[in-house]
């Protein structure tokens, strides 16, 4: 009974931990991410969540676990070996764009600014030599209005 009592203890302490590791994010982020998941039927990886907040737009990049997509047979984020990353900006409190902005073998964002109504994601992209894990430093950029946003890269 004692070692029940740990293992439940213990599961409780590391729970607890674990959603501490999350960043604090508006009510509006956080339901606009978890429908996302669902939907696309992936794990979420919460603790390398990034959010920007300036005086009326909020960027949220957010990573979507081995989505099972279309597959309804197999469990939530069980699918493959693989992991996306996506993009959440509100204007307003409105979500006006949601994309996905990187993944395995593709993008890795380190930094969002916000200046004005400009959006800046700074990461490593793929280089020409490259083959599995981006080491070029890139920047996305967009611009935001009010209903959208609209990619600025070269």
């Amino acid at each position: 009974m004692k070692n029940i009592l740990i293992i439940i203890v213990i599961f409780f302490v590391s729970f607890r931990v674990s959603a501490q590791d999350c960043p604090s994010v508006p009510k509006i982020v956080e339901t606009t991410i978890h429908k996302h998941i669902q939907q696309l039927r992936a794990g979420e990886y919460c603790s390398a969540n990034k959010i920007q907040i300036s005086e009326n737009i909020i960027v949220s990049l957010y990573s979507a676990l081995s989505a099972c997509y279309s597959d309804a047979v197999s469990k939530p984020g069980t699918c493959g070996n693989h992991w996306e990353r996506y993009m959440a900006v509100f204007n307003h409190g409105k979500l006006i764009a949601q994309i996905q902005i990187g993944g395995d073998h593709a993008f890795f964002d380190n930094e969002i600014k916000i200046l004005n109504n400009q959006i800046e994601v700074i990461g490593l992209g793929m280089g020409p030599d490259d083959i599995s894990r981006p080491s070029l430093p890139t920047t996305l950029r967009f611009e935001v209005s009010e209903n959208g946003i609209v990619a600025k890269n070269p």
